[in-house]
């Protein structure tokens, strides 16, 4: 397949992918409001189950810690990301 034609069904998937990932989203913003209702923030069904957890997270600014440290105790981790973008057409 050429790239054309591989971009041409990247866009066609990402647009029908973000009119679900809507619909999803706000589906879940109900469930996670009447999951809220409930007391003690379970809510179970013969093949389903929502919970509702509370989490913390703490984290560092490296503006915060002394160069030395941030040094001797950051970690660097390597990945690959593919962005893909549509362009901005200029009609002249």
């Amino acid at each position: 397949m050429k790239m054309e034609e591989l971009l041409a069904k990247y866009w066609e998937i990402k647009y029908q992918q973000d009119i679900l990932d809507k619909k999803m989203e706000r589906v879940k913003s109900q469930l996670k409001q009447k999951v809220k209702e409930i007391p003690d923030r379970k809510f179970e069904t013969k093949d389903s189950t929502v919970t509702l957890t509370s989490t913390k997270r703490t984290t560092i600014s490296k503006k915060d810690v002394p160069t030395n440290i941030w040094e001797q105790y950051s970690v660097c981790t390597v990945f690959d990301m593919l962005n893909i973008r549509k362009k901005k057409i200029i009609n002249k």
